[in-house]
């Protein structure tokens, strides 16, 4: 695993005056950004094509954003906020970390044509723009909903001690891109290649069977105990962010 897909990826900018985030009528500006990048693409679309379409003046979008690669995140975090639900009912669902991870990569190719932007900037392939933008908005959603379930899996043992979450999401953000590359997938084709030429790469280790009733019970209770602190930490890391967002 390597994390050198996103060392590089310099930082989008943001601005948090509220007085400005109150009063510039964002959504006119997402609605005008995705006009653009449908129509010129992500590379061509400039922050003055995107004053033009949204009649915001340039000085406004740049005091407020920075520049276009916070415009497109800002778009691409409002339509991406529905699919955080269902990522963090995959993580913590049934199955093993290497099941669940498996289910998180054929769920997520399927639903990219789902959402606009997101299909929009991976046709543009694995551009320095694009993989900005997406690292800006996923990398530490996906760091933050993993890392619950990465203690989990260390502390059952099916999960080296020294495999950090970074690791995990870069190499998750990356098999998901490439695959999404070889598109268009066929579920089945997609499922089994995702288990067999992805999932083993994981290395996770089978959590032991059983060796009597007893052990049985008191398995699946540490099990259950270990999902209730996962979804207890994922709770709050949502409550944390909607407070944000209010704030």
């Amino acid at each position: 695993m390597t994390t050198q897909l996103f060392d590089s990826a310099p930082t989008i900018p943001t601005n948090d005056n509220s007085d400005d985030r109150d009063t510039l009528p964002s959504q006119r500006v997402i609605d005008a950004a995705l006009r653009c990048l449908d129509q010129l693409g992500l590379d061509k679309t400039t922050v003055d094509d995107i004053a033009r379409e949204s009649n915001i003046s340039r000085a406004t979008l740049y005091r407020r954003f920075g520049n276009k690669e916070a415009i497109f995140a800002a778009a691409l975090q409002q339509q991406s906020r529905p699919f955080e639900g269902e990522v963090s009912a995959i993580l913590t669902g049934p199955g093993n970390l290497a099941e669940r991870i498996e289910r998180l990569l054929v769920w997520a190719v399927i639903e990219v044509p789902e959402n606009l932007i997101l299909r929009r900037l991976l046709d543009q392939g694995q551009s320095p723009t694009s993989m900005q933008i997406f690292n800006s908005v996923f990398r530490e959603k996906i760091r933050s909903l993993l890392q619950p379930v990465v203690c989990s899996a260390k502390i059952n043992g099916e999960l080296a001690p020294d495999l950090s979450e970074e690791m995990l999401v870069d190499w998750i953000i990356r098999e998901m891109l490439m695959i999404k590359m070889a598109a268009p997938w066929k579920e089945a084709d997609l499922r089994k290649h995702v288990h067999h030429f992805i999932k083993p790469v994981l290395g996770i280790r089978p959590l032991p069977e059983p060796t009597s009733q007893s052990d049985s019970v008191e398995q699946r209770l540490t099990r259950l105990e270990q999902r209730l602190v996962e979804m207890h930490q994922l709770l709050g890391q949502i409550r944390h962010e909607l407070k944000g967002e209010r704030g």
